[in-house]
Parts: structure tokens; sequence; C-alpha cells
């Protein structure tokens, strides 16, 4: 009489053992994804090592799926591999968005992801969508990192349009966005499109507010020296302000640039082509008499000209 009992008290333990096993085993699946997402803006690669050591058969939700899908998804794109289909984003897709689960935190991120997918792609029409809904998502998130490249994003699209005021508005904001959670870099970068817009709309007086902006963010001058000096020297020429571009030349010389095939290099390549002087095209600038007068005219158009698409190309991102 005693055998079903202890055949059910067996049964029930040998049920207990495998309950257990298997929560074990979605710990480490979760554990797993919480080391992941603490590592990821730092150490992207890091983040993928761990993500792609999980076993897919421990995600046993639809919660575990879509989150463990963000991640990669975020992995591989900080790891410079582009995805152009939603396949590894899509359960994050079906569980944050179409049902509407998770924080706002998941459904910026997805909608972003979503953008960035859709951009190499070449869907610029969808990106430029799922952006604005990321935007719209992001009003409770808690990932100001990530809302930055948002408004990134944003900035170039609208920049490719040629929407300058709403492109500047944007890299304006990210700029703002990276400054609070001290990504400088980023900072920099955005500061430099807000400029590039500046330029590109003729609003020089604003780009030159820009460049101070910019100048004040620390070791600016140290990061991108060819770039500050290239603006100094555009901007003067612009305005047509001989002092100035004689510092921003000063300035270029300091830095040791002038022989860095780039900015300053080509403007007075071209400079010295329209002045037809033999004598250094240095000199040529900084000591320039009243009867010159009329090819310093046709030298400031001529580097106008030749200034604006280097700047471009100088503050495009890598």
């Amino acid at each position: 009489m005693k055998r079903p009992f202890i055949i059910e008290s067996l049964i029930l333990l040998l049920s207990a053992t495998f309950a257990l096993w298997g929560c074990s085993r979605t710990n480490e699946a979760d554990v797993a994804l919480d080391r992941a997402d603490a590592v990821i803006e730092e150490h992207p690669d890091s983040a993928m090592a761990i993500i792609d050591a999980i076993d897919t058969l421990q995600l046993t939700s639809a919660e575990r799926r879509a989150r463990y899908a963000l991640l990669k998804s975020m992995a591989l794109d900080k790891n410079y591999i582009d995805l152009t289909n939603m396949d590894v984003l899509q359960p994050a897709i079906d569980y944050y968005i179409d049902r509407g689960k998770g924080t706002p935190t998941d459904s910026m991120r997805v909608y972003y992801y979503q953008g960035r997918i859709h951009s190499n792609a070449g869907q610029l029409d969808q990106a430029m969508r799922s952006f604005v809904f990321g935007l719209d998502a992001s009003e409770n998130a808690h990932d100001d990192f990530t809302l930055g490249l948002l408004c990134v994003m944003l900035g170039n699209l609208n920049l490719d349009i040629q929407q300058l005021d709403d492109a500047r508005k944007y890299f304006s904001t990210a700029a703002d966005i990276f400054d609070g959670v001290g990504r400088r870099l980023h900072q920099l970068e955005s500061l430099k499109k807000v400029l590039l817009c500046r330029i590109q709309s003729d609003s020089l007086e604003a780009a030159a507010d820009v460049m101070s902006r910019i100048e004040q963010v620390p070791n600016a001058a140290e990061d991108y020296p060819d770039f500050l000096n290239s603006a100094r020297l555009y901007l003067a020429v612009n305005q047509a302000d001989t002092l100035k571009i004689r510092e921003a030349i000063s300035q270029y010389l300091e830095a040791g640039s002038f022989s860095y095939e780039g900015f300053l290099d080509m403007a007075l390549k071209e400079a010295q082509a329209v002045l037809k002087e033999k004598a250094e095209m240095l000199n040529s600038i900084l000591v320039v008499s009243v009867h010159k007068k009329e090819k310093l005219e046709r030298t400031v158009d001529n580097l106008v000209k030749s200034l604006t698409p280097i700047l471009t190309s100088a503050c495009a991102y890598s």
C-alpha cells in the first residue's frame, strides 16, 4: 500500500527538480541580458559576445525574446554591422510596439533601431517615420544617449533634403543632450552639423555664435584642430575680414596644419591661381596693399567657392 505513495512522492520530487532547473536556466538568460545591457554603450563588442553566448532555448517567454532581439539589434548596430531587414528586431517590434508592452524606453529604442534599419536599406521615408515615432515615445523614456542619437538621425535626414532649419534644431537638441550625459565627442559632432546648417543658410552671424559655442567645449581645439581652423578661415573670408583671415592662418600654422592636404591647402592653391603671383601664397594674403584691393576681392570670391564644399566634407561624420 505504500508503493503508490512512494511513486507519487518521487514524481513530485522530480517535477520540482525540473522546475527549479528550468528556472535556473531561465535566470541565466536574464542575467546575461542584464550584463549585456549594462556594457552595451561603452563596450558593444563585449555585449555582442555575451548575447551570442546565450542559449536561445532559454528564452521561454515573448518578453525575453523581445529583449534579446532588441539588445542584439543594438549590439550589431554599435559594432558597425548594418542590418537591412527586420528579421533580428521583429520580436521586439511585435512585443513592444504592436502589443504595447514594456516601457517608454523600450519603445523609443525599438523605433530608433527600426529607423536605423530602414535607413541602412535606403528606405528614407520609413526611417523618418520611425524616428518621429521614437521621438514621440521618448517623453517618459530614460535613455538620453539613444534620444540624442535619434535626434542626430532626424537632423541628417532633414539635412539631406535641405530642410536646414529643421536639421539645425535637431542637431542643436542632440548637442544639448550629449552635453548633459557627458558625451563630449558626440556633442562636438552635433555642433559641427549645426554650424554647417548655419553656413549653408548664409546665417554667418549665427554661425559665428556656434563657433564660439564649439570653442567652449573642453579640448575641442585638440580634437578638431583642422575643422576649427577651417571654419574660422571660412567665416573670415565670407566676412572679407583680412585681420581674421590673418589670425585664422596663424592658428593653422601654430597647429602645424599648413601642409595638411585639406581645407587650407586647397584654398591657398585656388587663391594662388587667381592672384597669379609667384611669391609665397601666405605672404600674398597677409601683406596685401590698397592697390591690390581688386585682386583681394577676386581672391575672397574664389576662396568662398573653394571652401564651401571642403567645409561640407569636414563636417560630415566618418
